[in-house]
């Protein structure tokens, strides 16, 4: 594990930086040219792995249509040497829910990159999302 102020100054940067683009802008598109490599890949929850931009957009999309609010806090991470471990949790709210409900859920993540690189070549993210995959089927039939 890396204990070096200034390189978890700039890693918790990098975290702002990456989440802004996906809570605050809701642009998947950038996050992806910006954060990750070209054959960068992703596995989320028990989603199929995807590889690339289009492979990750369509994905993350499946349900990420549906999102109206979206929002990561980033509670601690841990550098160690070609990766970081990250422990977070995840907001969200659906589009069209008349109670406009809130689901948080624990999040660990896995950020393959070395220090001071700002793309990585994979991203692998524990989370049970299976009350809101519910949800959003309950509130968007067409989903699945």
């Amino acid at each position: 594990m890396v204990d070096d102020v200034k390189l978890k100054e700039e890693t918790k940067a990098w975290f702002d930086a990456f989440f802004d683009l996906t809570d605050v802008k809701g642009d998947f598109s950038s996050w992806i040219d910006t954060f990750h490599t070209p054959d960068s890949e992703v596995v989320f929850g028990n989603l199929p792995k995807a590889k690339g931009k289009a492979e990750i957009i369509k994905t993350i999309g499946s349900f990420g249509r549906y999102v109206a609010t979206l929002k990561h806090e980033l509670l601690r991470f841990d550098i160690v040497e070609d990766r970081i471990w990250g422990e977070l949790k995840i907001h969200y709210t659906i589009k069209n829910d008349p109670n406009n409900q809130l689901f948080v859920f624990p999040a660990a993540a896995i950020y393959h990159k070395k220090p001071h690189e700002t793309k990585i070549h994979r991203l692998d993210v524990f989370a049970d999302l299976s009350p809101l995959f519910a949800k959003i089927k309950e509130l968007h039939p067409e989903f699945k």
